[in-house]
C-alpha cells in the first residue's frame, strides 16, 4: 500500500484487511477505517480492486469515495477490471469533476526487482 509514496507524499490509506493497515502506518500512512474517510478530499486516489463490481461500490456504493474526493482529483485504477466498466466509470466520476486514470499493473513487487533497464 504505497508505502514508499508515504516517504514523499501525504498519503492516506485503507485496506480491508488489518494486517496490510498495520504495515500502512508502520511505513507512515494514515490508516482510516474505510476508503471513504481515507478518500475525504484527496487530489489522487490509487484504487486496486478486483473487478468492476468492486470498482463501482467503491466510488458509487452506499459509502463510496466519489462524492468525497476534490473536484478535479484523478483516480488512478491500479487494477484489470475489463474495458466495459471504464466508460461508464469514467462518465460517472465526471459529474464529480473527477478524472480517471486507467494503469493496471501486475507482477507485484518481484517484478521491478528483477529490472535490468
Amino acid at each position: 500500500m504505497a508505502t514508499r509514496l508515504a516517504t514523499q507524499l501525504t498519503v492516506h490509506g485503507f485496506d480491508i484487511a488489518e494486517p496490510r493497515l498495520k504495515l500502512a502506518a508502520d511505513a507512515g500512512i494514515r490508516t482510516f477505517a474505510s476508503a471513504r474517510e481515507a478518500s475525504e478530499g484527496a487530489d489522487a486516489l490509487l484504487l486496486a480492486v478486483r473487478n468492476g463490481e468492486q470498482l463501482d461500490a467503491v466510488l458509487f456504493g452506499e459509502n463510496g469515495v466519489a462524492p468525497v474526493l476534490k473536484p478535479g482529483a484523478v483516480v488512478i485504477l491500479g487494477s484489470t477490471v475489463g474495458t466495459e466498466a471504464i466508460p461508464a466509470t469514467v462518465a460517472r466520476l465526471a459529474e464529480y469533476g473527477v478524472e480517471l486514470v486507467d494503469a493496471p499493473l501486475s507482477g507485484g513487487r518481484s517484478v521491478p526487482a528483477k529490472a535490468t533497464s
